[in-house]
């Protein structure tokens, strides 16, 4: 996830972030989510972090468990063609 990450410019990561907090919070498939990386995110949102790299990280990892296709949405609407590349190429190759 390191490499999408990298590919969001900096001032779209609040924005991705703000998107796939809403994503995570609404989905209807949040029993898929593992409890280490709900902690990891619980974590992150209460220091303010889920806009740094690492927070960003683990948004994007919950956002694609739960729902693959809103994610991959997202950023694609936000012209984010690189970080769509390497999401398909990852889930291609896992």
């Amino acid at each position: 996830m390191k490499e999408v990450v990298k590919s969001i410019p900096l001032s779209l990561r609040e924005v991705v972030s703000n998107k796939l907090i809403k994503i995570i919070t609404s989905s209807s498939n949040s029993h898929k989510i593992p409890s280490s990386l709900a902690r990891s995110l619980l974590y992150y949102w209460q220091r303010d972090l889920l806009s740094s790299e690492v927070g960003l990280m683990k948004l994007i990892e919950a956002s694609l468990i739960l729902e693959y296709d809103k994610t991959v949405k997202i950023l694609a609407d936000l012209g984010l063609n690189e970080a769509v590349k390497l999401v398909r190429l990852k889930f291609i190759l896992s």
